[in-house]
C-alpha cells in the first residue's frame, strides 16, 4: 500500500477510541484523549515499558505521528500519559478494544473455537501496602488473539469473574464455543453459565471437588471395556525432552449422577510422562466435560488450552516485560496490560517472516512497519 494511502486507513482506524469517554475536566483537555491512546499504542508496538519511554517516542517520532494525528499542542508529557492512562474506567476502555475484536472476526466467533481462561498476576505492580493486579484473560484458539481480559482482586476471585466475562463475551455468540478453565473454577455455577450461554466446557478437576474427584477416579480404576476412540496417545522427541501422553475417555458416566454436576457428559483422564536427561516425570490429571469427544480430540483440546500460557502469559512477560512494570495506578496497571494485549493481537496479524522479539524492534527502527502493523486496526 502506498504511504498516503496508509496513513488515511490508519486516521479512520483510530477511531476505534472515539467512543471512548473521556474522565477529564473539559478545560483541563489541552491534549484529545484518542492522541493520547494511539500514542501509547504506538509506543507499545515499538518496545516502550514506561511512560518516560512513551514520551520519549511521542516527541522522536512527532513528524510520524502527524501524518494521521494533528497533535495541535504537540505531545504530552509522562505524567500526562500516566495521569490519564490511569483515569479511565478499565470497563469503558476494554469495551472499545472488543469492538475492534468483534468487528475483526467478522461478528461472531466460529463454532468449535477452544475459548481458555486463565489468570495472570502482575507481579511488578505489587507495593508495600497493595496487593499485586490480577488479571483475568480469555485467549481464542481459532482466531490468535486475546478476546478479553479484566482485574480482580486475587485469584480466588476469578470463580465469581469467569460468568461475567462469559456474559461479555456473549456479545460475540458463545454458540458452540468450547470453554476450558483450570481446577480453580471448575465450578457448578460456571458451568450453569456455560451451558446459558449454548457453548460447551472442559473442566480439569483436583480434590478441590472432594467426593467428585474422588469417584471419577474410582471410575477410571474399574472400567475395563472402552468404547472405539477412546483412547489415545502421542509420543514427541524434541530437544533432548521425550513426551509421552495418553487419555482415555469414559462416556458411561451413570455411576457419577448423584452429583448432578450439569451438563456432564464425559470424563477423561490424562496421562503425562516427561524424560528430561534421564529423569522421568509423571502427571496425572481428570476433566469434566460437557463434549462427548474421542480421546484424541480430548488429547487436543487441552494441549490448546494451554496456548493461553505458552502464547499470551509467557509472551506478555518475556517480549513485552509486563512482570517488570511498576505503575503507581491499579486503573494504570490494568489499562497498560490491556494496549500490550492489543499490541500483541495487532502483532499476531502480520504474516510477514520473523520472530516476535524481531517484529518489535523493528517497529521500533521502521516507521512504515510500524505503520501497517497499527493498520490492523482497520475493519472496514
Amino acid at each position: 500500500m502506498e504511504e498516503k494511502g496508509l496513513y488515511k486507513q490508519i486516521n479512520l482506524a483510530v477511531k476505534h477510541f472515539e467512543s471512548l469517554e473521556d474522565p477529564r475536566i473539559e478545560r483541563t483537555k489541552q491534549y484529545p484523549l484518542i492522541e493520547i491512546i494511539v500514542i501509547t499504542l504506538s509506543a507499545i508496538l515499538s518496545g516502550a515499558d514506561s511512560f518516560y519511554e512513551i514520551a520519549l517516542f511521542g516527541k522522536t517520532k512527532q513528524d510520524w505521528l502527524k501524518q494521521f494525528l494533528k497533535l495541535e499542542n504537540g505531545v504530552p508529557s509522562h505524567d500526562t500519559y500516566n495521569r490519564v492512562i490511569s483515569l479511565l474506567e478499565p470497563a469503558n476502555f476494554q469495551a472499545c478494544v472488543l469492538e475492534w475484536i468483534t468487528a475483526f472476526i467478522g461478528g461472531k466467533l466460529n463454532k468449535e473455537d477452544i475459548l481458555s481462561i486463565d489468570g495472570k498476576q502482575l507481579r511488578g505492580s505489587k507495593k508495600t501496602n497493595l496487593k499485586a493486579v490480577h488479571m483475568l484473560n480469555v485467549w481464542s484458539h481459532k482466531h490468535g488473539l486475546c478476546l478479553a481480559s479484566t482485574a480482580i482482586e486475587s485469584k480466588t476471585n476469578e470463580i465469581t469473574a469467569v460468568p461475567e466475562l462469559l456474559d461479555t463475551l456473549s456479545l460475540l455468540d458463545l454458540t458452540g464455543c468450547i470453554v476450558t478453565v483450570d481446577a480453580l473454577n471448575t465450578q457448578r455455577d460456571i458451568a450453569l453459565k456455560v451451558e446459558e450461554h449454548k457453548a460447551d466446557y472442559v473442566m480439569a478437576l483436583k480434590a478441590n471437588q472432594g467426593t467428585l474427584y474422588e469417584d471419577v477416579k474410582w471410575l477410571f480404576n474399574n472400567v475395563y471395556e472402552l468404547e472405539e476412540d477412546s483412547f489415545a496417545e502421542t509420543h514427541k522427541v524434541n530437544r533432548g525432552r521425550d513426551e509421552y501422553r495418553s487419555c482415555t475417555v469414559i462416556s458411561d458416566i451413570s455411576y457419577l449422577e448423584t452429583h448432578n454436576w450439569p451438563k456432564l457428559n464425559t470424563v477423561a483422564k490424562l496421562v503425562s510422562e516427561r524424560k528430561i536427561q534421564g529423569r522421568i516425570t509423571r502427571e496425572v490429571r481428570y476433566y469434566l466435560s460437557s463434549l462427548e469427544p474421542t480421546a484424541a480430540e480430548f488429547l487436543h483440546i487441552v494441549r490448546s488450552h494451554w496456548e493461553i500460557e505458552n502464547k499470551l502469559h509467557w509472551v506478555l512477560d518475556v517480549i513485552f516485560h509486563e512482570d517488570q512494570h511498576s505503575y503507581a495506578k491499579p486503573w494504570g496497571v490494568e489499562n497498560m496490560s490491556v494496549l500490550r494485549q492489543l499490541a500483541l493481537n495487532l502483532f499476531r496479524q502480520d504474516s510477514s517472516k520473523g520472530s516476535l522479539k524481531g517484529k518489535l524492534k523493528r517497529a521500533a527502527w521502521d516507521d512504515h512497519f510500524r505503520a501497517s502493523i497499527l493498520n490492523g486496526l482497520t475493519t472496514f
